[in-house]
């Protein structure tokens, strides 16, 4: 087809389109164009979920394999361990939802672009502001999901999990070791396994215990096995090691080597306090007073957890009208440009949201950051989506 034919064509489909449309009565007209709106927003609601599906399923089965062994390999259910793994959902799609979202705003904008939707609902008298109408509305809604996961949900499910996670510690204070990592099993003892074999045997393992303020105390094995008695004693038997003890007054340091080795893993526990619960536990409340804190860093490590779970849903809103910022007054960028602002400036609201974050624990005034990278978008964005109507 040549350029003029293919010119032709546009025209009679924009003849077409008013005809259909516009030479009907107002009230017909009214329908039709609920019709496209609703058409837009059940296409990106679909792709929205199906993207979600995706990424979510990709995490979950990764998060999946990590825990298999240390679940199923001690004893437990294959219910308990779904039921393990599904506590986690919420912080998924807390996290894996923004990003979906974003990806079927710009996939969903950009075949409309192409099949010339657009064009016919510009022609037919629609503004910028009536165009972005669907994936503004949906990303209210999302944002509500959003804080119903962030503030409500999350908490609730992760308290959980980490209530099953220490359930199972109990049986192996080693399970949730990861391969390579130093880990505070409890107050000044840290444990670190090189490897883990499919019999649940570790490799390479570290461990200091400096409850003592006066000794540190290292082991060190070439291999090693939790084992549970009767009684829920748990042991770690360690094999072909080293146990140095260093006095830290005088600087004397006494070592041994050992062919086995039997360390009461139940000891290293206090058994009267309990656990100290995460961030990722913390209710908002919590997170906002921390008032039986005195550690002013801790402090604001809680706050800018808080903060960053009331401002990080408005993503939603940010992404919305970025995307339509580009896609409906932006209107001589080619298809090439606009598709990299658009995904710069997602990239770039996205990141900066993680650094203030990460920042406001030294830098408190960083708080204000993350309020600003969200909000300031919506608000420019809907006075120019309003401007340009």
């Amino acid at each position: 087809m040549t350029s003029r034919q293919h010119h032709h064509s546009h025209k009679i489909d924009e003849r077409k389109f008013v005809d259909k449309y516009l030479r009907r009565p107002i009230a017909a007209v009214e329908i039709t164009l609920g019709r496209l709106f609703i058409y837009q927003f059940k296409m990106l609601l679909v792709r929205t979920l199906f993207i979600t599906f995706i990424f979510t399923s990709i995490l979950w089965l990764i998060q999946s394999l990590r825990f298999l062994e240390p679940v199923i390999g001690h004893g437990f259910s294959a219910w308990t361990f779904f039921k393990f793994i599904f506590l986690l959902m919420p912080f998924f799609l807390s996290t894996m939802l923004p990003v979906s979202f974003f990806i079927a705003l710009v996939s969903t904008n950009q075949s409309f672009e192409k099949s010339n939707e657009f064009m016919m609902m510009r022609n037919s008298g629609l503004s910028p502001l009536r165009l972005a109408g669907p994936s503004l509305i949906l990303s209210v809604l999302f944002t509500g999901l959003g804080y119903y996961l962030t503030l409500d949900l999350m908490p609730k499910s992760y308290a959980e999990f980490k209530v099953m996670e220490r359930a199972i510690a109990k049986v192996d204070l080693t399970a949730f070791i990861e391969s390579g990592k130093f880990e505070d099993v409890s107050k000044n003892v840290t444990l670190s396994v090189k490897d883990r074999s499919a019999t649940n045997r570790l490799k390479g393992v570290f461990l200091s215990d400096h409850r003592d303020p006066q000794f540190l105390r290292t082991l060190t094995a070439e291999s090693g096995k939790a084992i549970s008695t009767t009684d829920g004693v748990v042991y770690l038997i360690l094999e072909s090691g080293v146990r140095q003890e260093q006095d830290l007054q005088s600087g004397a340091t006494r070592s041994f080597t050992f062919d086995e080795y039997r360390l009461n893993l139940s000891l290293l526990l206090p058994p009267t306090l309990p656990p100290m619960p995460s961030l990722g536990e913390r209710r908002l409340t919590d997170l906002l007073n921390p008032t039986h804190f005195t550690n002013e860093k801790h402090k604001r490590e809680l706050w800018s957890e808080g903060h960053h779970r009331l401002v990080s849903p408005l993503m939603f809103l940010t992404f919305a009208t970025l995307v339509s910022l580009f896609f409906f007054t932006l209107r001589p960028l080619s298809s090439a440009l606009r598709l990299s602002a658009v995904m710069g400036s997602m990239i770039t609201v996205y990141v900066l949201v993680l650094v203030f974050k990460y920042w406001a624990p030294q830098f408190p005034s960083a708080l204000y950051g993350m309020y600003v990278t969200l909000i300031l978008p919506i608000i420019v964005g809907f006075f120019i989506l309003r401007q340009r109507s």
